[in-house]
């Protein structure tokens, strides 16, 4: 399957690999999380006989699921987005300071 490492090399800027990656994750993870949701929540509403043992189960998976659908598909490629930036910022400090360097010819 085709990476965004492949993309990368053939010369795509970082963002778009990262929102090329992001919508063909989606679906997946979107599904997963859906279908395991809407499983826990019999468990969560307490409906039957020892239900109230599984609640506390049920809730805690949902809510991490929640989260974790939020986390892999907004917070994450942000934060990598977010270094990509800090990075290219650093390295054109760097990239300025030579620039600006003045090369002195050694007369003798």
């Amino acid at each position: 399957t085709r990476g965004m490492a492949f993309d990368l090399n053939k010369g795509s800027e970082f963002l778009d690999g990262i929102i090329y990656a992001c919508k063909r994750r989606m679906r997946p993870i979107l599904l997963t999380a859906i279908t395991t949701i809407c499983s826990m929540i019999p468990l969560s509403l307490e409906l039957g006989a020892g239900a109230e043992i599984w609640s506390p189960l049920a809730k805690t998976v949902i809510g991490g699921l929640a989260f974790g659908v939020i986390f892999t598909l907004f917070i994450t490629p942000s934060i990598s987005v977010g270094f990509k930036q800090v990075i290219n910022w650093i390295g054109s400090l760097f990239s300025k300071k030579e620039k600006n360097k003045k090369i002195e010819v050694a007369t003798g």
